[in-house]
């Protein structure tokens, strides 16, 4: 049963389903987009 709305709804939920197949490279490009908007936000606050 998908739910195409729930989906687009909420892509990391349908990211957090596809952790069991590509666990380490999902969670370290989570980690890595993350980190670049949390750098991108303080550079913002900075300048």
């Amino acid at each position: 049963m998908r739910k195409s709305s729930s989906s687009k709804a909420d892509p990391w939920l349908y990211r957090a389903k596809n952790l069991k197949t590509t666990d380490m490279r999902a969670s370290i490009e989570k980690i890595n987009v993350t980190m670049t908007m949390f750098v991108g936000k303080l550079s913002a606050i900075v300048y």
